[in-house]
């Protein structure tokens, strides 16, 4: 009753670098000079265990595998975010659970980007100033500390309000994973979140991106997100029948309307 792989191949102008076959796992060296054939089970696929090996003979391979670590996708889900942190993260979950976990990751290992995202979220969140951690057993409670003087206090992360729980992991996002490679996807990335709050979160994006390298692709039916990217970054999807069509939007920056405007008289 578990899944199975039946086939699977890796190939490269043509050439292929790996398949799966019949049980069997075939490699290809970059050298050209031979390969290795062993069995191998069908549950799981053998490049999860595939490491680069001394002689720097499967390079293209790791190469590929690195590339697809650095596919990465973001549906914000503040509903979803846990209070505290087990065992730090070195990634962000899809729906954004285990920010607490990922925050202590950034805390312990990066703490170059930590001092940034709490510099984004002090713009962001009125009366922001960090986040800290207080132990509770064999977890840290991670809770921000907010406003100042006789109004200073600490929430922890169910007492902040849906959008800045978007937000902190919209940051967190950009500011922990672009990389040179990387391609993050943002599903809905601007829900829960108010119009004068997305546009700067897009600007630290485009930033991350023009800086570090890497893609970034945006679902999204928000005006301000759509208006922002027009002239040069949007995609057309369609299906007219059969397989969707995706093709760059040709937008007229001379146009008097919006493309959001646009869109919703229906052209």
């Amino acid at each position: 009753e578990q899944p199975q792989i039946r086939k699977e191949i890796v190939s490269l102008d043509g050439e292929s670098l790996y398949w799966f076959l019949d049980g069997e796992v075939h490699l290809s060296y970059d050298d050209s000079r031979g390969g290795s054939i062993f069995p191998f089970r069908s549950g799981q696929s053998f490049l999860t265990n595939l490491e680069a090996d001394r002689a720097n003979r499967l390079g293209r391979l790791t190469e590929f595998k690195e590339l697809v670590a650095g596919i990465w996708i973001l549906q914000p889900n503040p509903f979803s975010m846990e209070l505290a942190s087990a065992q730090d993260a070195p990634f962000l979950a899809r729906s954004g659970f285990n920010f607490a976990a990922f925050f202590d990751y950034l805390n312990d290992e990066r703490p170059d980007v930590r001092t940034r995202l709490e510099e984004r979220l002090q713009e962001a969140i009125p009366g922001f100033r960090h986040f800290l951690f207080k132990r509770s057993g064999d977890t840290k409670i991670l809770l921000a500390a907010i406003g100042e003087g006789q109004y200073k206090g600490e929430l922890t992360l169910s007492e902040l309000s849906e959008g800045q729980r978007v937000l902190a992991m919209l940051y967190a996002a950009v500011l922990g994973h672009v990389r040179s490679g990387s391609v993050l996807c943002f599903d809905e990335p601007d829900n829960f979140v108010s119009l004068p709050e997305i546009q700067p979160w897009l600007q630290t994006l485009r930033d991350a991106v023009e800086e570090q390298g890497g893609q970034a692709l945006i679902i999204s039916h928000h005006p301000e997100v759509m208006d922002y990217l027009a002239l040069d970054a949007i995609w057309q999807f369609e299906r007219p029948s059969g397989p969707v069509i995706a093709r760059p939007y040709e937008a007229n920056g001379a146009a008097d309307l919006k493309l959001s405007e646009i869109i919703a008289r229906g052209a």
